[in-house]
């Protein structure tokens, strides 16, 4: 505060001068700040059951097209969580539906066990981004 002063020759007496120059000093402060985008991972959304292939959707938010371009998406150790059986391969597509976009993970195969889990890996030219799903796929009724 008093390197301000000095600069400015400001001579402040009263409370409420102060308080107007620390309110004038945020408001400046405000203009120089520039806003940083992340990229986010939602909660995924299951929309296949048990003994059908997957069908999972999971939004992206906080990408810019620039970004979108040169995103590249990996799929981690996708297996099945119970019996231990032979890993679940599965397929994604960066989807656009008018909202925002969207990764579309899907399988050829049906999904026999209850649990599946995989680890989703984003990079991107600014950063990397590692998320852990884990499924329970409930039978359809």
């Amino acid at each position: 505060m008093l390197l301000i002063k000095s600069i400015f020759q400001i001579e402040i007496d009263s409370d409420m001068g102060k308080i107007t120059l620390k309110y004038i000093l945020f408001l400046v402060s405000w203009c120089f700040i520039t806003t940083a985008q992340a990229l986010t991972l939602s909660e995924i959304e299951l929309k296949s059951y048990l003994n059908q292939a997957l069908d999972a959707r999971i939004n992206l938010s906080g990408i810019s097209a620039g970004q979108l371009e040169g995103l590249s998406i990996t799929i981690i150790d996708a297996k099945p969580g119970i019996s231990g059986q032979r890993p679940v391969v599965l397929d994604y597509e960066i989807k656009n539906d008018g909202s925002g976009h969207y990764i579309q993970l899907t399988t050829n195969a049906v999904v026999r066990e209850p649990v599946v889990t995989f680890t989703l890996e984003l990079s991107w030219s600014e950063g990397r981004l590692l998320r852990e799903y884990t499924l329970l796929m409930d039978p359809k009724y």
